[in-house]
């Protein structure tokens, strides 16, 4: 089950976090995989994987990377549009706006010329996923940029999967709750309150993500399109009476 043997997948932001575990699953169940970043990662050659320098808020650059690819190694199968960053910006009524900007050239841009240029490299009946968040659905203060992106992000995902239905390339979106990295340690506040305002009463690991990740990359999710799933652990779904007698205290 679930297997992307003889697949080749091209995972943006690949070098850490939920996009490495993304790199790691997809090799483990043996796909070809490109981890395309700005900065390698050793551990990437530890399970095998290509890795390619990019920049995804530069369109040319991205253009080039995905003819690359498909020069060296063939169209791909699966695409995801992972990369992304959070920065934090202040309120509205005195938010920095070139972080905001910035923000969005990575997290919006960056996704919006992966599926631009990444169809055209890839083959029909492939599977592409982006990377939105909670914050998409749940907005977090002072990251308006983080928040704005990820929704554009949803919305991106529903347009390209209407008009790639016709190549059966199905297009859905992961929509990340707080999750243990090295830029969100275990002992941060945000993945301590996961312990009152989640359903599990936890954080996610990078692994659990990167596991809805696979199963929408694989032939068994063949009939997905259009979705953004949350893997917040029930943090959307709102607070039971323990969890908010523990916040009260």
């Amino acid at each position: 089950m679930f297997s992307l043997s003889a697949k080749l997948a091209l995972v943006t932001g690949g070098s850490s976090g939920i996009g490495l575990a993304v790199v790691r699953r997809f090799a483990a169940a043996g796909a070809k995989v490109i981890a395309a970043d700005l900065k390698h990662n050793a551990e990437l050659d530890d399970c095998g994987a290509t890795f390619f320098e990019i920049d995804v808020s530069d369109e040319k650059q991205v253009a080039e990377v995905f003819a690359d690819v498909e020069n060296r190694f063939g169209k791909i199968d699966i695409l995801v549009n992972n990369a992304g960053i959070a920065l934090q910006e202040g309120r509205l009524t005195d938010a920095d706006v070139d972080a905001f900007s910035k923000t969005l050239s990575i997290n919006l841009n960056g996704v919006l010329y992966g599926l631009k240029y990444g169809p055209r490299h890839m083959n029909n009946g492939g599977s592409i996923i982006n990377t939105a968040s909670l914050a998409a659905f749940a907005t977090i203060p002072e990251y308006t940029g983080y928040a704005v992106s990820k929704a554009g992000v949803v919305k991106l995902t529903q347009q390209a999967a209407l008009e790639l239905g016709a190549r059966n390339i199905r297009v859905n979106a992961v929509c990340p709750g707080t999750t243990v990295t090295a830029m969100e340690p275990a002992n941060s506040k945000e993945a301590r309150l996961c312990r009152y305002v989640t359903a599990l009463g936890r954080p996610a690991t990078a692994d659990e993500q990167a596991a809805v990740f696979h199963f929408l990359a694989s032939d068994d999710s063949s009939y997905i399109t259009a979705a953004a799933i949350n893997v917040d652990g029930g943090w959307i779904n709102g607070l039971t009476y323990d969890e908010m007698d523990k916040l009260s205290e």
